[in-house]
């Protein structure tokens, strides 16, 4: 195994003018988060790769990304920083598409899927007790849609609704995951997977311009339910765009059956409108542009499950989208919060979790004894 310190010839003070380049005089995200980070990132990962180190022209390679990167992102944040100026209304954008949310029953049912393309899980396998390879394919679209009726936003997403694509495994298994950026997106775009061991969880390695595809294989080691998101400069802005899911990694005996199983994700939205109104006074409200200074401030402007308000009521609750919830049957919620800054007191009312997954361990327990009906798991 490399050594972090080895450098190909580069000494620590030219690897430190990489690591500065740029950075001192600017400061981004929700809590002056660096480009350092991930160039640090980025000159650790090509020293673990490289076999020996970094060479000249890797550092070179590295330096031109990295200041192409920080122009890049400056260009985009000067575009959309609103700051506390006056709002001037702008109508509603022609939206890209229907519906912005990914409802919390699309989601794999089980970890016997070996390939996801298209919005759909493909290829079940009969597994046994042998690991297998689950080959992923997500694709970046930059839509325009609504949050509320009359309102819309920009969202980044992965394969066009937020939450993006659940990946299910078990300990053992490989996942072999290509990440899509196609040439009418605007921006990069990359995937920590915080369920991968390694530099940015893959960040590094899944940098993807407009137009290019990535990949990254990695075999998954401790069971857990994972966050992922896109963790490209500047992080909280892609976070705050819609680029996050889970990735569920079971135990290698698998989780029990159920009857029922769904995928909420708790997350925030930063505007222009801060947040001092409710989403109902928000409705025809034109189209509204992402804030860094409220989200600085930490005043969202929606906190949602699933992407966007009234996303789970109504026509779209649970147990009415999709298959009937009927009394008597067994009901597993895969629970996460993206944030990027708001605690998730998620809870019940009504009912009483059987067993609770303490922060998506599967080690850490918490069980009630409960005999209510439908039984619910975390």
């Amino acid at each position: 195994m490399n050594r972090v310190g080895q450098t190909g010839g580069l000494d620590n003070e030219t690897l430190r003018e990489v690591e500065m380049s740029g950075t001192r005089a600017r400061t981004f995200g929700f809590s002056g988060m660096k480009p350092t980070i991930v160039v640090v990132a980025a000159l650790v990962f090509l020293a673990a790769s490289c076999g020996g180190g970094v060479s000249q022209e890797d550092y070179d390679t590295l330096k031109v990304q990295i200041e192409a990167q920080e122009a890049n992102f400056a260009s985009y944040q000067a575009e959309q920083a609103v700051g506390t100026q006056p709002r001037v209304a702008t109508p509603a954008e022609p939206t890209d598409i229907d519906e912005i949310s990914r409802h919390p029953s699309i989601m794999p049912d089980s970890t016997r899927y070996t390939l996801y393309e298209n919005g759909r899980y493909l290829n079940p396998n009969d597994r046994g007790e042998a690991p297998i390879t689950i080959e992923a394919h997500f694709r970046i679209r930059e839509v325009v849609a609504e949050m509320v009726s009359g309102t819309t936003m920009d969202f980044w997403t992965f394969d066009g609704g937020i939450p993006g694509p659940m990946i299910r495994g078990r300990v053992g298994d490989t996942i072999d995951f290509y990440l899509h950026n196609p040439q009418e997106n605007r921006i990069p775009h990359n995937v920590d997977f915080h369920a991968v061991t390694g530099p940015g969880g893959g960040a590094v390695r899944l940098d993807t311009r407009p137009g290019a595809v990535s990949r990254l294989q990695v075999k998954l080691l401790a069971p857990g339910i994972y966050i992922y998101h896109c963790a490209y400069p500047d992080i909280p802005m892609h976070i705050s765009h819609g680029m996050y899911g889970l990735v569920v990694v079971e135990p290698e005996e698998g989780l029990p059956q159920v009857d029922h199983e769904y995928y909420v994700l708790q997350s925030d939205f930063y505007t222009e409108m801060g947040g001092e109104e409710s989403h109902p006074a928000l409705r025809d409200a034109g189209h509204l542009d992402y804030s860094p200074t409220y989200g600085n401030l930490e005043e969202p402007t929606f906190v949602v499950f699933n992407g966007r308000p009234d996303s789970i009521v109504g026509d779209r609750a649970l147990g009415v989208f999709g298959s009937e919830v009927n009394a008597g049957e067994t009901v597993r919620f895969f629970v996460g919060n993206i944030g990027p800054n708001l605690v998730s007191s998620f809870h019940l009312i009504g009912e009483i979790f059987d067993r609770v997954y303490v922060e998506g361990s599967f080690s850490l327990v918490n069980s009630t004894g409960s005999m209510w009906r439908a039984r619910s798991a975390w």
